[in-house]
């Protein structure tokens, strides 16, 4: 056998010609200089798309590395290294969608709960399968739905009118483009008023409704341009993580925060993006895109094309106007899209809680716990958060100024909650004591820290444990894997957090858990009434959550009825049912969330009521359980003592606990006080 040249390498190297317009692809997508994107080109034998995939997966090994994060990598289920096989597991996909059947009724006429793991898959089991037929045509999918146009940025539909068009007021000045906001049948409406500030006593009562001709797009919505982002320049996912996520210009840090929070755990963000991620390159073929979202008390499918909003810059055209993925990943620009879809436009998710995003993302119980309420315990509050962290339970945080570095009216992503004994924190060292060739005395104390994400991606905490604080050691570093790269994220002590934010939410997502949906339709003569059974053997804890169609995005006179739900108990075998109270709410909100114990050899009724009487809303009560549970219609709700059980909760005597509480007051009255 002749040698091995010691050229033979190079000579192989430089057998792929190199292809100049995808070298300089290359270099603008990446950054990287030259030289070395033509070793990549020839390492892919010229192929783009395998180079950036390769570049990307290099890039993504030295980050974690340096960030003290482990390497080792899985591959997502059901992905096969060629085409074919993808093809063939998005088949065997579709059929098992189809012969999926999670809603029979056992025996004694009782539905059974479902994984948390799972619901998602089995409420949208049949829009999966009505996705197939979409693949099935291979052509790239125009979404008809949610066009590329102004009227999905600013939901101004039907809007067509011109700067003639838009009316004067009686000041002779254009009219300002106002919302109803007042609850009724006209609530979001679009209206025309006098375009002078509120705190002006000269303003005119010009009123007159904006639609249609005298409607407008906004100038923002009209300026943007929808691009495709489509292979080979774009991925769906290369890689998901929540350092990757950025904000773009709509107000939705909240949701993206949200978003951020609910990557770092694997199993929630397969019930969202699992699909579209597992069969990536057959969505990237015909630019189609499968997301769950959980919507009006219950899974829905959202389907996308791949047209993203944006904003051209002169050295890329490829600028997305609102939320992106680093390493030019498309997967947090769809999942927004499909939000933005789900609620009729970008602009109609500006603005929001975490605690909803949290909800949408994942259906779990929320809570947000605000800083300034009277119950507020700081001490208590710091138990509760070390124990949400270390069940795994998604956190986000709001603030109400800007301080330090802090953004004000900002959401952010709780990454890490740590509390460390006999630790040593850094001393800045003063000037005497350098001169005298002293060492400043540090002493070992507890320390309590937090690990907050900007969703921005940059500008954090410039206070102490920042990322130039003198109060990091070595070894402290080392431990929390400190960098001082302006990445969004930062370490921030206890005091400080409660200083300078206002709240926290708390997505009660405990792994293994399971989930009954019981919808409904709520009516002044018809009280709907279940029995609820554990399906084994033992207790368990049970988060329940009444549910509504939020209002966001529906500006045709959609508003929220107050909800309540009271519940009784009795032992299996008997027929005497004893009150245990129930919880109250949802008057502002779409939800009304509070939790219980349910006992072994027990079972419960659920009655589902509004306290004003609405009419014809639906809704859903959504029990989610530690173990499974059975439940069915209950027909014999005539047993059930209202009054009683209404008195346990007015007085706090109730077994749930969360909900509204019952403000009580003294009415005088003609010889007497009543309350």
């Amino acid at each position: 056998m002749p040698a091995r040249g010691k050229g033979s390498k190079r000579a192989r190297e430089n057998a792929v010609e190199d292809d100049e317009a995808a070298v300089g692809d290359f270099v603008r997508l990446t950054n990287v200089d030259e030289n070395l994107a033509r070793r990549r080109m020839r390492a892919a034998n010229g192929d783009l798309a395998r180079a950036l995939d390769a570049h990307y997966a290099i890039e993504s090994v030295v980050s974690a590395r340096a960030r003290g994060i482990s390497t080792t990598t899985t591959k997502a289920k059901g992905v096969d290294d060629d085409a074919k096989g993808v093809d063939d597991a998005f088949d065997d996909a579709i059929r098992r969608a189809r012969a999926m059947n999670y809603f029979d009724i056992d025996g004694e006429g009782f539905y059974r709960s479902i994984p948390l793991s799972e619901e998602a898959e089995a409420f949208c089991g049949d829009a999966f399968a009505a996705f197939g037929d979409v693949v099935a045509r291979n052509t790239t999918w125009m979404d008809s739905g949610f066009r590329a146009a102004p009227a999905s940025v600013d939901g101004r539909d039907g809007a067509r009118g011109t700067k003639e068009n838009v009316p004067k007021c009686r000041c002779g000045m254009q009219a300002k483009v106002k919302q109803v906001s007042k609850d009724g049948v006209n609530q979001g409406r679009l209206f025309y008023g006098c375009a002078k500030p509120a705190a002006e006593n000269t303003r005119c009562d010009f009123f007159a409704w904006a639609k249609g001709d005298n409607l407008m797009h906004t100038d923002a919505a009209k300026s943007l341009v929808w691009k495709r982002f489509s292979s080979p320049r774009f991925k769906f996912a290369r890689r998901t993580s929540a350092a990757d996520i950025r904000q773009g210009s709509v107000g939705d840090c909240w949701f993206l925060s949200s978003l951020a929070v609910v990557a770092e755990r694997e199993d929630l963000l397969e019930s969202v993006i699992g699909v579209s991620r597992r069969f990536a390159p057959i969505m990237e073929r015909v630019g189609a895109y499968f997301i769950r979202l959980f919507l009006g008390g219950r899974w829905r499918a959202i389907v996308v094309d791949d047209f993203i909003p944006v904003k051209p810059k002169k050295d890329d055209e490829f600028a997305p106007a609102f939320g992106k993925a680093s390493k030019n990943q498309t997967w947090v620009s769809i999942v927004e899209k499909a939000y933005a879809k789900a609620h009729g436009s970008y602009a109609a998710i500006s603005g929001g809680y975490v605690a909803e995003g949290l909800h949408d993302l994942t259906g779990s119980a929320t809570e947000m716990i605000s800083f300034s309420s009277t119950y507020f315990d700081s001490e208590e509050f710091w138990v509760r958060l070390v124990s949400f962290s270390s069940a795994g339970f998604p956190l986000g945080c709001a603030t109400s100024f800007s301080a330090e570095g802090i953004v004000g009216h900002h959401a952010y992503s709780i990454l890490e909650v740590r509390e460390m004994h006999g630790v040593k924190k850094g001393v800045q060292t003063k000037l005497p004591e350098v001169l005298h060739g002293k060492k400043p005395a540090v002493e070992t104390e507890m320390l309590r820290l937090l690990k907050i994400r900007n969703p921005w991606g940059k500008k954090e905490w410039r206070g102490e444990f920042s990322s130039t604080s003198a109060s990091w050691t070595k070894r402290l570093g080392d431990e929390l894997s400190r960098t001082r790269a302006n990445d969004g994220e930062f370490w921030i002590s206890y005091n400080d957090f409660l200083v300078h934010f206002s709240s926290v939410d708390v997505c009660k997502s405990p792994k293994g858990w399971h989930a009954l949906n019981l919808e409904t339709t709520l009516h002044p003569d018809v009280h709907r009434s279940y029995i609820v059974r554990s399906a084994g053997d033992g207790g368990c804890w049970c988060h329940v959550l009444l549910l509504q169609h939020t209002k966001r995005g529906r500006p045709q006179g959609s508003w929220y009825t107050d909800l309540s739900v009271l519940v009784w108990r009795r032992s299996l075998g008997s027929s005497e049912w004893m009150p245990c109270g129930g919880i109250f709410g949802a008057r502002e909100r779409e939800s009304c969330q509070g939790e219980i114990v349910l006992d072994a050899g027990t079972e419960y009724a659920f009655r589902v009521l509004s306290i004003v009487g609405g009419r014809d809303v639906p809704v859903t009560l959504r029990l989610c359980t530690a173990k499974p549970v059975r439940a069915r219609q209950m027909y014999e709700s005539a047993m059930l003592n209202v009054a009683q059980n209404m008195q346990l909760a007015v007085h706090g005597e109730t077994s749930l606990t969360g909900g509204s509480k019952f403000k009580r007051s003294n009415i005088a009255l003609c010889g007497g006080v009543v309350t």
